[in-house]
């Protein structure tokens, strides 16, 4: 799990919350807190061009067309009913 929020919530720096109801989140789905990246608000791509991810979900466009243009991994656009799970689907049928 790749989040642009701020790890430190303590500073309340622009208005920033703590980031309980993602960890309760990644809990119910079984993601463990060590398994949770946070880019202080940071492109993500500067985060994903380190690893060889398949894919990158997120609701964000600018995000996905970094990721795109930069990268090897698929950015996805998932927010609303678009056709994300299919485009998983095809990524995942290829391994």
């Amino acid at each position: 799990m790749m989040m642009s929020n701020h790890q430190d919530t303590s500073r309340k720096v622009f208005g920033l919350r703590d980031n309980s109801d993602l960890f309760k989140v990644c809990e119910d789905i079984g993601i463990p807190q060590s398994q949770i990246y946070f880019t202080n608000c940071d492109d993500k791509v500067n985060y994903i061009k380190r690893y060889d991810f398949l894919f990158h979900l997120d609701d964000d466009n600018y995000e996905n067309n970094l990721i795109n243009s930069q990268t090897k991994t698929k950015g996805i656009w998932c927010f609303g009913k678009n056709n994300w799970k299919k485009q998983i689907n095809k990524i995942c049928e290829k391994i």
